[in-house]
């Protein structure tokens, strides 16, 4: 009974120590609260120095592509209210040259906050900005509250723009989390009705000097086909001149007007440019509809079978009807709130959707924007003529129009589509990407399957290697650990516990094997980032497994001097090998969320429950298993000696236990 007390006691000693650490590690998570002032550090090289004024935190804005604070998460309880200075009235459209008070309300949290617009059509006066970026403001940790109140002034030269506010934030109580939000406000031109003589902004308009509409511009040696009116294109519903249907959303358009047709999306106070603009940059005019009552996006690529390296506008109304607008730059197979593009190349946005639940997303940009990532320059998929060698926008791909028989180019595109009112992962049926013909009025769908194959072999060897390292290779360790549970039943002369110790190890291997050749033969060399580190986790896992399987199959004789040694390697070069596996289990997971856009939620749900139970069952089983005598000793790996199955020929069978993984 005092051997049954004294392991108990070494047990509790054990979890207690386990306990003490893990409360160590929640209270440092409490203490190291995610800090803005921090993200702006220079010294902690989180962002480039071209990205000071308009980058927010993220797990990618760092140069080393070390993920330093997370993933932000949206907020939908972070408000924003601005009112004019004279008269404390609500705004809702900005006049240009004019002051307002912007006050940002964090739910009742206090928290410390990160604010910034676009630079440089936004200078903040209150707070003092942060050095070298008049637009952006800092609320730090010692003067963290549940509001932001700031002031800043809108630049004479954002007459007709859309600023966006953003902010991010972050609080003590909770713990390493950022927090964010963003709000887009027009600003009025000097045609809208703001303009107009009694209008809110007409004496704002007045005073900058923008009584009449935008300068002319030189006319380029570039001139427009004639291409409206001659298409047989299917009329839009919206007004726009074409429309057509792509997998789950239907796209409208209209090429070269100056300004978008009138309709529910289309912001009533619109852009309308001069000929002159129209014909040295010409113009589109777009909108994305779904039956999803969630986000929308469309987005530019390189290549519309891929994703990475794209142009993307994504928009959607929340709950509260609140619509939310962004642009977005690709630099991989998903975006996140770093990737937003402030100095948006896209105009005269909005979101809409009707009684039926269709939700519609409208922009206007110009064919050639130097603001565009990749694409700058689109005007010879609309029928431009004359010297357009520049026209395809850098590396992007075209359809080859001999293929088709057109005239001209066939513009790539890609789409999704989320019943997620959020920026959340889509399902892969709901984007996609295909080639428009915007003389023609007709879409092309992508039938390049290269990414649908990659991915293929993403979700295999992650299968595969949760299999093996989530659930088989570390119930193989718990056989001989707890073989007191099985005691004596054998199964072809081998005790139970060591054919399915047995057992779950090579089948274990065998699927890590296959993982890891799969991901030799169908996966790109790469280097830096988490995609090497996951790389070389995965070789020094597969030595060290390589090494317990030859270790395992040259154990000593119980009884032997060296099989202590013995237990000492097998046993904790098996627990290094388990726990190195399983952070480079989580690590794939990461990697495939945003390199491939796969979702969080069915790959690390069923893994971390597998693995917490486990763990739960080695720790009540070690309590059971106190005072227990191990009735089978461990088998060698040659010819099964009879004198190992009698325990009165080894003592009572414990010799041959020692720490066990």
């Amino acid at each position: 009974m005092s051997a049954k007390r004294r392991c108990l006691r070494h047990r509790a000693s054990h979890e207690a120590s386990l306990a003490f650490l893990l409360l160590i590690l929640l209270a440092t998570i409490q203490l190291a609260v995610s800090t803005p002032a921090f993200f702006l550090d220079p010294a902690r090289a989180l962002i480039n120095s071209s990205q000071k004024c308009a980058a927010h935190p993220s797990s990618n804005t760092s140069e080393k592509g070390i993920q330093k604070h997370g993933t932000p998460v949206l907020d939908s309880t972070i408000t924003f209210e601005i009112r004019n200075i004279e008269g404390d009235a609500q705004a809702d459209v900005l006049c240009p040259g004019s002051d307002y008070n912007l006050k940002v309300a964090f739910g009742g949290f206090a928290r410390a906050a990160l604010l910034n617009s676009n630079p440089p059509l936004v200078t903040f006066t209150l707070p003092t900005p942060t050095n070298g970026c008049p637009n952006q403001v800092v609320q730090s940790s010692s003067n963290a509250s549940a509001t932001f109140n700031t002031r800043f002034t809108v630049s004479c030269n954002a007459t007709g723009q859309t600023l966006v506010f953003k902010v991010t934030s972050a609080g003590r109580a909770e713990g390493l989390t950022w927090k964010y939000a963003s709000i887009s406000v027009p600003v009025a031109s000097a045609d809208s009705p703001a303009a107009a003589p009694g209008g809110t902004c007409a004496a704002a308009i007045s005073a900058c000097g923008l009584s009449r509409p935008l300068p002319m511009h030189t006319a380029s040696e570039m001139q427009l086909n004639e291409t409206t009116g001659t298409n047989t294109c299917t009329p839009s519903k919206l007004g726009y001149q074409c429309m057509a249907k792509a997998a789950k959303v239907t796209v409208h358009w209209t090429l070269n007007t100056r300004a978008a047709p009138n309709n529910p999306c289309t912001p009533t106070s619109k852009t309308e440019l001069e000929e002159t603009e129209v014909a040295q940059h010409g113009t589109m005019h777009m909108a994305v509809q779904s039956t999803k009552q969630g986000y929308v996006g469309l987005g530019f690529p390189e290549d519309p079978d891929d994703m990475y390296r794209s142009d993307i506008l994504l928009g959607w109304i929340d709950g509260p009807g609140r619509v939310e607008i962004n642009t977005f730059f690709a630099k991989r197979n998903g975006i996140d709130m770093g990737d937003v593009i402030l100095d948006t190349w896209a105009y005269d946005t909005g979101v809409f959707r009707d009684s039926v639940g269709v939700t519609t997303l409208c922009f206007s940009r110009r064919l050639r924007d130097n603001r565009a990532r990749v694409s700058q320059d689109l005007r010879t998929v609309a029928g431009f003529t004359g010297n357009s060698s520049s026209a395809l926008g850098g590396r992007r791909r075209l359809l080859d129009v001999t293929e088709q028989g057109g005239a001209t180019p066939k513009l790539g595109l890609i789409w999704a589509v989320s019943s997620s009112p959020r920026l959340a992962q889509h399902a892969d049926e709901d984007a996609g990407g295909f080639y428009l013909d915007l003389i023609g009025g007709y879409a092309i769908e992508s039938v390049d399957g290269s990414e649908s194959d990659e991915k293929y072999w993403v979700n295999v060897h992650g299968a595969l290697m949760a299999v093996a390292w989530g659930l088989l290779l570390p119930l193989g360790t718990l056989l001989p650990a707890h073989r007191w549970l099985l005691r004596d039943v054998k199964v072809a002369g081998l005790h139970l516990w060591f054919s399915l110790h047995l057992g779950c190890q090579l089948i274990g291997m065998a699927l890590f094997i296959a993982g890891f050749v799969v991901a030799f033969v169908k996966f790109e060399e790469v280097e830096g980032g988490m995609t090497e580190a996951h790389k070389n986790i995965g070789i020094a896992v597969m030595a060290a497994a390589g090494a317990q399987v030859v270790v395992g199959f040259v154990r000593p004789s119980p009884k032997h001097s060296s099989r202590g040694l013995w237990n000492l390697v097998h046993h904790n070069l098996g627990r290094l090998t388990i726990f190195l596996a399983w952070a480079n289990v989580y690590i794939g997971i990461y990697i495939a969320h945003t390199d491939f856009g796969a979702s969080y939620t069915p790959w690390i749900t069923p893994i971390a429950i597998v693995m917490g139970l486990l763990v739960l069952l080695d720790i009540a089983l070690r309590i059971a298993g106190c005072g227990k005598k191990d009735i089978a000793a461990p088998a060698r790996n040659d010819t099964y000696k009879e004198s190992y199955d009698d325990p009165a020929k080894i003592g009572d069978g414990r010799e041959g236990k020692g720490s066990s993984s």
